[in-house]
């Protein structure tokens, strides 16, 4: 790990779904392996942030969500529940994949409803579950964002 990753580990993470292992390894952002998990949806991601401690250190959480739901939002007050445990962070939605397994389209109306940023870039058609060219190209705009912080 190289010095610039260990400043940006103490305070971007990236949490969610099977995905996010392949957005840390592409970024400055740190897996945060608390709240990731293979096959997460956001029922039970909300669930897991509920019982993490208040965490006042991070000031960037990428989240990357949706595909295990079929983009199907589900009202939790779940960017509630990120602020209450990530008081001090911003928070950035990571646009998922489509057009596998049973996930054929994308809900482009998904993400707003989190009423937080999303990224300009997202992972696109086809299995997510190898590190292809999205990923990096993910992992420069989160850079970016980090950088000018």
């Amino acid at each position: 790990m190289s010095f610039s990753s260990l400043l940006y580990s103490q305070k971007a993470i990236v949490i969610g779904d099977s995905q996010s292992s392949y957005i840390a390894m592409n970024s400055k952002a740190e897996l945060y392996k608390p709240l990731f998990k293979v096959g997460i949806g956001l029922v039970k991601l909300n669930s897991l942030v509920l019982r993490e401690p208040i965490n006042y250190k991070v000031e960037f959480v990428f989240i990357s969500i949706g595909v295990n739901d079929s983009y199907q939002y589900q009202e939790l007050n779940f960017t509630e529940t990120l602020k209450s445990t990530f008081p001090n962070a911003k928070f950035y939605m990571v646009p998922g994949s489509h057009g596998w397994g049973n996930v054929k389209k994308f809900n482009e109306n998904y993400y707003s409803k989190f009423k937080v940023s999303v990224l300009k870039n997202r992972i696109g058609p086809g299995d997510p579950h190898r590190n292809k060219e999205s990923y990096r190209v993910i992992g420069r705009e989160i850079n970016k964002i980090l950088d000018n912080e």
